[in-house]
């Protein structure tokens, strides 16, 4: 008995021993880390810019993002469906804009993607080593070689959620705000004609006001204008409805980005256009407007992203458009 009892003693002087041992060894819990002077611990913020959310993407493509931090950015690394390195590219760069381009096919033709979806992402370090992601976007790659005759493209479902009334007013006074203009933007993988513009548009215009559809040409913000088209009072009814309006001359040729705006000029009191657009999800970021103090983008000014139901209707040949439609570059008809 006396013998087991020993034996007992001595397990659990052991057991205590080796507990006071491994304690010993971790020493004291210090502090975090997070409050602690001269430490970086806050991640940096970042916002993948380009390309938007279900984009079309062509043979060569650049992914972009904006990146700040409380002390400095060190680099945002890119990824294209998960990888960091494409075509032997590191996708990275460690100065503003950080951007990278990628070749989806080289000189000779050969394609590296297969077309269709594909994810983009980026993540941004600090000096410090903190680091964030950005969501992950889903595009859609394609290659301008399978570009045939007509393409009619829009960054909308076609499911009008809400209404846009120009020109702005205010409810109390009746006065018109400066905005009277609003566009969509356009991208195209190569030179091509646009031959149509279609618009969910409606409202009551006097003979005094004219209502303009101008094509612009630009990179982020419309900047030179390439064509002008009026609107007669007779080619926009009271309710709002698809309409299709054939554009001036027998077609206009655009490249890469292009917009399409509609706005009012001199509005009277009793003139009013009604421009229909979805509930914006995802924010395609492609609207905008023009004020008095320039061009911005939509979701600046009022802090969500619509989509204006606009519609083009492009030709890739270099025969120029269809018979059918390279006659009549003047009215409207419906959709």
């Amino acid at each position: 008995m006396n013998e087991i009892q020993r034996t007992v003693k001595r397990t659990v002087l052991t057991a205590a021993l080796v507990s006071l041992l491994f304690t010993a060894c971790e020493g004291p819990m210090g502090p975090s880390g997070q409050h602690a002077q001269g430490v970086d611990v806050i991640p940096p913020t970042i916002k993948l810019v380009q390309p938007h959310p279900l984009s079309q993407v062509w043979d060569e493509f650049t992914i972009a993002a904006t990146a700040v931090d409380n002390v400095a950015i060190r680099e945002i690394v890119f990824t294209f469906d998960g990888s960091y390195i494409v075509n032997n590219q590191v996708l990275f760069d460690d100065e503003p804009p950080y951007e990278v381009t990628i070749e989806a096919v080289n000189r000779e033709g050969t394609r590296w993607f297969e077309p269709g979806w594909h994810f983009v992402s980026a993540r941004a370090y600090d000096t410090a080593g903190n680091l964030t992601d950005s969501p992950v976007v889903t595009i859609n790659l394609g290659y301008s070689d399978d570009l045939r005759d007509t393409v009619i493209v829009k960054y909308h479902n076609s499911v009008p959620v809400r209404q846009w009334m120009l020109p702005e007013r205010d409810a109390e006074t009746g006065e018109t705000a400066g905005t009277t203009d609003y566009w969509v933007r356009f991208s195209t993988p190569k030179r091509c004609d646009l031959i149509s513009a279609s618009l969910m548009i409606g409202g009551n215009i006097s003979d005094t006001t004219d209502c303009f559809l101008k094509i612009w040409e630009g990179n982020l913000y419309p900047e030179s204008v390439i064509a002008i088209d009026t609107l007669t009072a007779e080619q926009i009814s009271s309710e709002a409805a698809w309409r299709t309006f054939d554009l001036i001359e027998n077609s206009i040729v655009v490249n890469d980005d292009f917009f399409i705006m509609i706005g009012l000029e001199s509005p009277g009191a009793e003139d009013s256009l009604i421009i229909m657009a979805d509930d914006g999800l995802p924010q395609w970021d492609r609207s905008g407007s023009k004020d008095e103090d320039g061009l911005h983008m939509l979701t600046e000014r009022y802090g969500v992203g619509n989509n204006f139901l606009i519609d083009c209707k492009l030709v890739y040949e270099t025969a120029g458009p269809p018979e059918e439609v390279s006659n009549n570059r003047t009215g409207s008809s419906d959709e």
